[in-house]
């Protein structure tokens, strides 16, 4: 009757156990992956500051057939005043996955030695097709200082989104069907950075910034986090690829498959058609003489 796990299990939507962890590539990755809470696929080399119990896991299996990925994007969370981050995430697509490359934070709003540059590198690092930032707060003011640094450095789009729903329930609604469907593919790295970025704060406010800490405690009620930059950073990065998910991971893999069936049957074809012609001059030329 003191068992609250099951209560727990309801209010805390997102679970690191429905992740899969693995090293992303920078150029391609595999069409299809298989997910596998067996003890067996627990990574225990990664810091995990999540519910008791709750663990990481490597993939099961990949798919044979890998390619490159179908877009990257970054999507930014400008600070207001105080003690929140610029939240960023760097994320890429690839049949239904989505893959983070970078997820943390940036102590301060519009600073650009401390904010802007970095994020405008990162983009270059990571050849990002797209910036998308939060406007809400300065109205849009944040894109005006970032443009001016981005044209310098990293050449792509830049646009800003506009939210008037409750955070936490967006948060949520967004990446609880992505996780419990496995989609959300994490780099190891990316957790390593978040517990080593958080070292830096006061202790009793350490564990509320890290993006591990922020996504396993949060639930559907309004100010339950003290902080949610990088959260929510990576919530709107996954909504920026909502319309593709829709898509079956498998049909995109028989599609590629097919394609390449086919470049190899056009070759052939090609092929025997040379040798055709050049077999058919011959006979050409022999009955001449």
């Amino acid at each position: 009757m003191l068992n609250t796990q099951l209560s727990d299990e309801e209010k805390y939507p997102l679970k690191l156990r429905d992740l899969i962890i693995t090293p992303i590539d920078r150029e391609r990755m595999p069409m299809t992956w298989t997910w596998s809470p067996h003890p067996d696929r627990t990574v225990d080399e990664l810091p995990n500051v999540g519910m008791r119990g709750d663990k990481f896991y490597w993939p099961k299996d990949s798919g044979d057939l890998s390619t490159k990925f179908q877009g990257t994007c970054m999507v930014i969370d400008p600070s207001g005043r105080g003690a929140d981050e610029t939240g960023y995430a760097v994320t890429s697509f690839l049949n239904g996955y989505i893959y983070v490359h970078k997820c943390g934070g940036l102590e301060g709003g519009y600073d650009q030695e401390k904010v802007l540059t970095p994020l405008a590198l990162l983009a270059k690092e990571y050849e990002v097709n797209e910036i998308i930032t939060e406007s809400n707060f300065g109205d849009g003011m944040f894109n005006q200082l970032f443009q001016p640094v981005l044209l310098k450095i990293h050449q792509c789009s830049l646009s800003e989104v506009r939210h008037h729903t409750q955070k936490e329930r967006r948060i949520a609604d967004t990446l609880e069907p992505l996780m419990g469907r496995h989609r959300l593919i994490v780099d190891p790295q990316v957790i390593h950075d978040d517990y080593k970025s958080i070292q830096k704060y006061e202790q009793d406010r350490r564990l509320s910034k890290s993006l591990v800490y922020q996504m396993t405690r949060l639930t559907r009620e309004r100010g339950c986090l003290r902080h949610d930059d990088r959260l929510d950073a990576l919530a709107m990065a996954c909504s920026h690829w909502t319309d593709r998910i829709a898509q079956d991971e498998h049909r995109g893999e028989q599609e590629l498959r097919q394609q390449a069936l086919d470049k190899e049957i056009d070759k052939i074809l090609e092929h025997y058609g040379v040798a055709q012609g050049v077999a058919e001059g011959n006979w050409i030329t022999s009955s001449l003489r």
